[in-house]
């Protein structure tokens, strides 16, 4: 019977260790599937942890006992509940939606590189994304953004992701904004707008004949 191999964790840079590290990648796996010195590298389909809830728990202290670096977070930072959605959307189309869409939604970067679809993301592998940048994504240590902007960042995903949440202009077209809203009223609009003008206008007469 072979044996049964644990997914292999990519290291911390050098002299940090972050339990918030080892929780979002032992929960969370997104990760190439090749060697990271390919910005090209495929990516693997998400799917279930290899390790129970305990396990993690447990690798994380240990990580944790090895350097310092930010610890995994409570359920009260990135609780959705009291925090400022509107300052969230501000923080998050200031520092986030270069890369992730302004309503999270992701999408191809240079050199093959790829942002992540946030919607239905655990509010907590945002926050624990946010502390340690994983990936092409870069850290947000609370001296750039404090636990009260992450919070409301994780705050505004939840809403402008949820079921209730209202979109004034329609159909989202995938979140991208005038870009694709003005192709498709480009392509569909000026094309019907071309066909009734092909569609009212008189045909072409026949010259009458002189008796």
């Amino acid at each position: 019977m072979p044996a049964v191999t644990a997914p292999a964790l990519r290291a911390p840079p050098t002299g940090r260790a972050w339990s918030a590290w080892v929780r979002r990648q032992s929960t969370s796996r997104s990760a190439p599937a090749a060697c990271r010195c390919s910005s090209r590298a495929p990516r693997r389909p998400r799917k279930k942890p290899v390790y129970t809830s305990a396990q993690i728990d447990q690798l994380a202290a240990y990580i944790s006992s090895l350097g310092a670096g930010p610890a995994a977070p409570t359920k009260d930072q990135y609780s959705p509940e009291g925090a400022d959605v509107a300052k969230g959307g501000e923080l998050f189309r200031l520092n986030c939606s270069q890369c992730h869409n302004f309503t999270g939604k992701g999408g191809a970067l240079s050199n093959g590189k790829f942002a992540p679809n946030l919607e239905g993301v655990d509010p907590k592998h945002v926050y624990e994304a946010m502390q340690t940048g994983p990936q092409n994504m870069p850290s947000f240590p609370d001296t750039v953004l404090s636990q009260k902007n992450k919070k409301d960042i994780v705050a505004y995903l939840d809403e402008v992701n949820s079921s209730k949440s209202e979109s004034p202009g329609g159909l989202g077209l995938g979140g991208f904004g005038p870009v694709s809203e003005g192709l498709f009223a480009w392509v569909f609009g000026l094309g019907a707008l071309i066909a009734v003008a092909i569609w009212v206008a008189p045909g072409p007469q026949r010259p009458r004949s002189h008796e």
